[in-house]
């Protein structure tokens, strides 16, 4: 009869555990054990276990039998028949698959998380079979990792010590040919380190992954002293996402930073301290929505330390710089530089939002990046400014003036406004605006505040271009006082918020020349020389004496050498309706005070004008 109970269960290692009862007849009916002269235990790789192609063969007295150095994973096939003096009894046939007993607990924390670091590694375990000295701890590492210079740190053993082992490196245990780092730490124990013990180490100088993303998986495995007969393990150990490194000293610059303008920027960057730029590299720059990229135009004009050929790719706000043919730069590298065409700035005067740079393997895993704050926008310049009269600008005379100039690369979109600040010897309080503006389609609206007239451009059908010649005229500008009008400023701005697109901030003036006064009569009272006399003034003004109560006024008589006040003068004057709504008061003085002797005296009377009330003059 055969083998009664055949039990195949996993043991330790790459072992099976086979156990059996004996037979209900070992030859006389019964199950005497006395009977038995032993037990034939086969093991083979298939229900056959044809003699050849056996992998064990075993003879024992005993109910069980363990079989190791098999294939884990790999299920195995066995027959059990009893031996006795007749022959061999019936067989008893089970199966079974040896395994790898799995560690209990195993973790790795990486001390940094950045691509490319060096820093410390904590593993920590706790076994599933006992250990003993020489056995060792191995941990295998994801591809990319370096564990060149590994050493160990602390430990949580007691009364024990973990020492690195070189010269293993491809030992990871049964039937693993690895191409990744493998660090091996041998035991040096006093007693057997039993299952269940928990184990932390500290191994040190541990370089990252140069690319970010997920690590993968770590392996840490309990090894026999020779690294190739595995104890324990733990295949699927979770690993960390790593994280990009940054670039220094990164800069982004750009040939003309004014308003609506097609121009080179230029990138410096260097390589980090961890990482090098492999030769297949990509360069990925994020520009903000303020900066188009044109597409046609985008192309590298220029590099430094960047040698072979960067291949230009656009995307949504992306330019992407593939590397080819080309050698990699080392690490501490700089500055690295290029420079792209096509890049547009924006039509606002404005801080960008901020540009990012990113190197990455060809794959598109970021190695290293930056960002860099936002590029400062200048307005543009408006060019062929201008301010025309039709006729010479007389003091308190009413004209009108063509504003003139010529728009920038942004042109004067459909939405926009035109607003020139008037110097203050010019009132436009009552200035108004001829509703067409030539090189406009539409026609423009004028508002005045202040000393600034808005023109605003209303009914358009198609923005401006670049270059357009624009000519406003503006109706009832009154010239204030002789000299120059001072600078107006011109610029070009958003109609809904009031962003600057272009300007010119000092455009020329020109002179105005004094109102004609008309003398009707100037007379003396006496033609006797050195006699008192008086001095008889008729005269009309062209201009305008305290304009609209606030400036005061001046009547000045320049007389001819010999002539010379006496003490307080006194005046006798008569003037038109229109002035009495003011109030003169009249003093006397020479040019050089007291004393008159000069041989040219400035002698003149002043006429000044009360403030209140307001008189329009």
């Amino acid at each position: 009869a055969a083998p009664e109970g055949l039990a195949v269960v996993p043991g330790t290692a790459q072992q099976l555990r086979i156990s059996w009862g004996v037979p209900g007849d070992t030859g006389d009916g019964t199950a005497n054990a006395a009977l038995v002269e032993h037990y034939l235990v086969e093991v083979g790789p298939d229900t056959q276990l044809e003699a050849a192609a056996l992998l064990h063969s075993i003879e024992t007295q005993s109910l069980e039998v363990v079989i190791d150095d098999l294939a884990p994973g790999v299920e195995v096939f066995c027959r059990v028949r009893v031996v006795n003096r007749v022959g061999l009894g019936d067989a008893a046939l089970g199966r079974g698959t040896p395994i790898i007993p799995a560690l209990s607990t195993a973790a790795v924390a990486l001390g940094s998380a950045v691509a490319g670091d060096t820093g410390a590694v904590t593993l920590s375990l706790t076994t599933n079979t006992s250990l003993v000295s020489g056995d060792l701890i191995a941990v295998v590492f994801p591809a990319g990792f370096d564990a060149g210079s590994a050493t160990v740190g602390s430990t949580s053993l007691n009364g024990g010590a973990l020492s690195r082992v070189m010269g293993l490196q491809s030992a990871c245990g049964y039937q693993c040919v690895s191409a990744t780092p493998v660090v091996h730490l041998s035991l040096s124990l006093t007693a057997p380190l039993a299952s269940g013990e928990a184990v932390t180490v500290l191994v040190q100088g541990i370089v990252n992954r140069g690319w970010s993303g997920p690590s993968g998986t770590f392996q840490i495995k309990t090894l026999r002293a020779a690294g190739d007969f595995t104890i324990d393990e733990n295949l699927d150990v979770a690993g960390t996402d790593l994280v990009p490194g940054s670039l220094p000293g990164v800069s982004v610059t750009l040939e003309d930073a004014r308003t609506g303008r097609d121009t080179l920027a230029t990138v410096t960057f260097g390589t980090s301290t961890r990482n090098a730029l492999p030769a297949d590299a990509v360069i990925r720059l994020a520009f903000p929505s303020e900066l188009a990229l044109d597409g046609p135009q985008a192309t590298v004009v220029g590099s430094s330390l960047l040698d072979g050929v960067l291949a230009v790719t656009l995307g949504a706000g992306e330019v992407t710089l593939s590397r080819s043919t080309g050698s990699a730069v080392g690490r501490s590298q700089a500055p690295l530089s290029l420079s792209l065409t096509g890049v547009r700035t924006p039509t606002f005067e404005s801080v960008t939002g901020s540009i990012s740079l990113a190197v990455m393997t060809s794959s598109g895993a970021v190695i290293d990046e930056a960002t860099v704050p936002g590029l400062m926008i200048a307005a543009g310049n408006l060019t062929d400014t201008r301010v025309d009269a039709p006729t010479p600008l007389h003091a308190f005379s009413t004209e009108s003036l063509s504003i003139v100039f010529r728009c920038g690369p942004v042109g004067l979109p459909m939405r926009s406004s035109i607003l020139v600040t008037f110097p203050d010897n010019l009132d436009i309080s009552q200035a108004s605006v001829q509703s067409g503006a030539e090189g406009l389609s539409g026609i423009v609206q004028g508002s005045v505040e202040g000393q600034q007239l808005k023109f605003k451009r209303v009914l358009a059908n198609y923005d401006a271009p670049a270059e357009t010649l624009v000519t406003v005229v503006v109706d009832g500008v009154k010239s204030l006082y002789a000299g120059h009008t001072g600078v107006y400023t011109i610029r070009t701005v958003s109609t809904a918020d009031g962003r600057l697109m272009e300007h010119h901030l000092s455009v020329d003036g020109s002179e105005i020349i004094p109102a004609e006064m008309v003398v009707s009569s100037l007379v003396l009272g006496s033609p006797v020389a050195g006699a008192d006399t008086t001095l008889e003034l008729e005269a009309t003004l062209g201009g305008v004496l305290n304009y609209q109560g606030r400036d005061g006024g001046r009547i000045l008589i320049e007389m001819p050498e010999g002539f010379e006040p006496l003490g307080t003068l006194s005046y006798s004057l008569e003037i038109s309706e229109e002035w009495r709504r003011g109030v003169l008061a009249a003093t006397g003085r020479s040019q050089t005070g007291a004393n008159c002797s000069a041989s040219w005296l400035r002698c003149y009377g002043v006429v000044q004008l009360d403030h209140s009330p307001p008189g329009a003059g």
